[in-house]
């Protein structure tokens, strides 16, 4: 095995001779702590661990129908009887931690502290480490909703889960799961909320960054077990820009790499399809990207089935937040929020007291509107009820559309006289722009792009404007790179 550095493909960070695997064994999983510290589980239910000192893969347990491994090196199994061992200080001897009253069928850590295990009945349990005596105490987290699997992530102990459908969800909390995925997985590995890899059914491997899954055409595995990340090198011009290829082909929308100073050949320029007569693209992180045409239909692009998925109509006008959370506002004026399931909606999670008209999101804590009359409205998600609680924020000045910024939560608004603001406070706004503006979409109090009422693309960072692109029909910048994905008339 070969590994290479995402950040620079033509360096070889690391080489690893295959060990010797058990005779005759069909490996059925796999999982490493850091570095060499991984283990195997054979179909014949034996767990194994390679010694990098010794050399060899060493026999460890026998009926073992599930193992994690945590980052800090804790070993923990189920056994044919649902019961869960850890490894403990005498190397080869484990411990009995369960008490009992759970069963248990899968299993996942992030470190000894905290145990996520699910059972016959797709519950979420829980076994917390207890040092005083030495114990783990187990409690049922969910034991309504459906929990194939959980994954603990290693890096911000955020939690991942699958579900009787063996969709993905990031797991907020037992009432809001934030879908990841329209296919089904069979396994995932998770390292932090925005990084993770995953197998599909048909035993492709993909690694999702930033809020999408990215096929092997980013990370391409070969037979001979070598990884190469693929890194796409483009032309520059006298001035260090990239040059964009116009494409002649309708249906195509375009994706404007930053500028590159020191030209290291790690920017991107990519088609995506999108619908007929889109009029309004929005992006969370990566290519979790979302359409609304001029029939007003709500569309999904996935980067792992490579098409276009429709998911609603009647739609009004929708966001896309950057924690994957995605909320649109239908023709009733009501707010609708994606749900557990991937391709459903809340009946709705507004109050009925506002006619909303447009909508902004950072997260799913906290959702921005504009409504019939102009006002700012504000809906805050209450976690003890499980609902958003509406109020109006300002019902003097008039608002036409709000931005909220991922990267520190600073409010854009577009607000008298089409100018765009920095929202302090009611009675305090700070002017960004002496032109005109139809759309703003910020990323952070000093980074923004807005498209004027002329149709120009212009990009805000450190107190100035800079001029991107004309005839722009619709614009949005992805959360995390500052990627810009523009759709022309």
């Amino acid at each position: 095995m070969i590994f290479n550095d995402i950040n620079n493909p033509n360096i070889k960070t690391g080489q690893i001779k295959l060990p010797p695997f058990p005779n005759n064994a069909v490996i059925k999983r796999i999982d490493v702590s850091r570095g060499e510290d991984f283990w195997i589980l054979t179909d014949e239910n034996k767990l194994y661990h390679w010694s990098t000192i010794l050399k060899q893969m060493t026999f460890m347990r026998r009926n073992v129908t599930d193992f994690s491994i945590g980052s800090d090196g804790t070993a923990v199994y189920i056994n044919q009887n649902n019961e869960i061992y850890i490894r403990n200080l005498y190397v080869y001897s484990w411990d009995k931690i369960d008490d009992d009253h759970h069963t248990h069928r899968t299993i996942s850590l992030c470190d000894h502290r905290t145990i996520f295990t699910t059972n016959d009945y797709a519950d979420f349990n829980k076994g917390v480490y207890h040092d005083e005596f030495n114990t783990y105490n187990w409690e049922s987290v969910d034991d309504i909703g459906y929990y194939y699997h959980i994954y603990c992530a290693y890096h911000d102990h955020s939690l991942w889960i699958k579900d009787h459908y063996n969709l993905v969800y990031k797991y907020i909390n037992k009432n809001k799961h934030t879908p990841l995925a329209e296919i089904p997985f069979d396994y995932i590995k998770v390292l932090s909320e925005n990084y993770a890899i995953g197998i599909d059914y048909y035993f492709r491997l993909w690694k999702y960054i930033e809020v999408f899954f990215s096929p092997k055409s980013f990370i391409n595995i070969l037979p001979s077990g070598i990884i190469i990340f693929s890194v796409l090198c483009l032309p520059y011009d006298q001035n260090n820009e990239l040059l964009l290829k116009q494409k002649s082909l309708n249906g195509w929308i375009m994706g404007l790499s930053l500028k590159n100073e020191q030209r290291n050949c790690d920017q991107q320029v990519r088609g995506i399809p999108y619908p007929e007569n889109p009029k309004k693209i929005d992006i969370g992180r990566g290519e979790d990207i979302w359409f609304l045409t001029d029939n007003d239909e709500l569309y999904h692009w996935s980067p792992i089935i490579k098409h276009l998925i429709y998911k609603d109509s009647n739609v009004l006008d929708f966001a896309v937040g950057s924690d994957g959370t995605v909320v649109l506002i239908k023709k009733d004026n009501e707010v609708y929020i994606r749900t557990i399931h991937a391709n459903k909606w809340e009946s709705r999670i507004s109050d009925g007291q506002f006619k909303h008209q447009k909508i902004s999101i950072c997260d799913y804590n906290m959702i921005f509107t504009t409504d019939s009359e102009n006002h700012f409205i504000k809906g805050i998600y209450d976690i003890k009820t499980d609902r958003y609680d509406w109020i109006c924020v300002d019902c003097q000045n008039d608002y036409y559309q709000i931005s909220c910024a991922p990267h520190d939560y600073s409010l854009w608004i577009r607000g008298d006289g089409d100018y765009i603001y920095r929202y302090i406070s009611n009675n305090k706004h700070i002017v960004r722009s002496e032109a005109l503006f139809k759309y703003i979409k910020a990323l952070s109090d000093q980074h923004a792009i807005g498209i004027d009422n002329t149709n120009d693309l212009w990009e805000y960072k450190d107190g100035n404007w800079q001029w991107k692109n004309k005839n722009v029909k619709s614009a949005s910048i992805n959360y995390a790179g500052g990627e810009i994905f523009i759709i022309y008339y």
